[in-house]
């Protein structure tokens, strides 16, 4: 099999995973309503991870006066996680010497962070409570934490970063690949193309498609490293620079902005918009991949807004926009939208891909 071929199968899989765990998934999205967006809770799962209630509830026969010295937290403080982990169907057996982890508990504590759904809220939580007081308060130690950069500007911040982004890269590239026909397209700049394995993906599946990945220079490493992972080889390479502030190369057939315009007020998207333009080529293609909002209600996922609020000082958080919201930035950066996919299925759902061209 070449290297490329089992690239290809790394996106059909994906797309046989996410089929297949359809049902799993809507329960996670679920489990992320009622559950991580409730304060408490997080504080609760994230903690226990963190103290190694979790790993010792691996076993069963667990009680809480152990788990307590275990962990160094007070009994009542465990008692109390344990309520709430109970309350989450992570944890059974409360009130019994036999606490031990649900199905979905050994499931959140072995994924953890690499799950595709519950994963990526996992990991901005994480990042988040070391920074609030009542966090600190209650691990009873000091926890004091520092503004992220925004964008990241070294490997180790672009790490954490990307560290919530990438357990669903793999179904947005293969959901993508449905919906959009890469097969006759020649070039692909990525604009703010994380670590490249959207690119890498969608190159390991077609081979006459070749990408650059635009991010800043921090990104570099990683790229490369994926590059070496998908053995795409010349046909992904890196573009160091800031969109902020230095123009996009040239002579792209499709530009892409995936999962990144919503970080952006509309001066910034504008401005990347007439610079894709002046980028395209002739008949080329803009691919926006975005969550779209409800057009009576301009929202945020909660722990999103609550990461750059936290996090990013100073941060104008602008979310996720409406198809008509979209309609306008097209229309005052001389584009008309062609296209607009909505995927309705999980772990994916209301992810908008919406595919602009020049007006004529």
């Amino acid at each position: 099999m070449t290297p490329d071929s089992e690239t290809k199968c790394q996106l059909d899989r994906a797309c046989e995973e996410a089929e297949r765990r359809a049902t799993e998934f809507e329960a996670d999205f679920a489990f992320v309503d009622t559950f991580l967006k409730p304060f408490p809770y997080v504080i609760a799962l994230v903690t226990a991870k963190k103290v190694g209630v979790l790993g010792a509830l691996s076993v069963e026969g667990c009680r809480p006066e152990a788990l307590a010295l275990a962990s160094g937290l007070s009994e009542d403080r465990v008692r109390s996680i344990l309520r709430l982990l109970s309350e989450m169907s992570v944890v059974e057996g409360i009130g019994s010497d036999n606490l031990r982890l649900t199905q979905r508990g050994k499931r959140i504590s072995a994924e953890w962070f690499g799950h595709p759904v519950i994963g990526a809220h996992l990991r901005m939580y994480e990042m988040i409570l070391p920074s609030l007081p009542d966090y600190a308060m209650i691990l009873a130690a000091e926890m004091p934490g520092s503004a992220m950069h925004w964008p990241p500007q070294d490997h180790g911040a672009s790490v954490d970063f990307e560290g919530f982004m990438t357990p669903t890269i793999r179904f947005v590239a293969a959901w993508l690949d449905k919906v959009f026909d890469f097969s006759d397209t020649p070039n692909l700049l990525d604009v703010g193309g994380g670590d490249g394995s959207m690119a890498a993906l969608l190159c390991g599946k077609h081979p006459s498609l070749k990408a650059t990945v635009l991010n800043l220079e921090w990104a570099r490493e990683a790229v490369h490293r994926t590059v070496e992972q998908h053995s795409v080889g010349s046909r992904v390479s890196f573009y160091g620079a800031d969109f902020l502030s230095q123009p996009l190369p040239s002579g792209y057939d499709v530009i892409l902005f995936s999962r990144m315009l919503c970080d952006w007020g509309d001066d910034v998207v504008r401005r990347l918009l007439n610079g894709a333009s002046s980028s395209l080529l002739t008949g080329g293609a803009v691919i926006i991949v975005e969550a779209l909002a409800s057009p009576k209600k301009q929202w945020n996922s909660d722990p999103w807004f609550l990461f750059w609020e936290t996090l990013v000082p100073g941060y104008a958080q602008n979310g996720f926009r409406t198809e008509a919201c979209w309609r306008s930035l097209s229309s005052v950066t001389g584009f008309v939208i062609e296209d607009i996919h909505i995927c309705r299925n999980p772990p994916l759902q209301g992810i908008g891909a919406i595919v602009l061209r020049r007006s004529p």
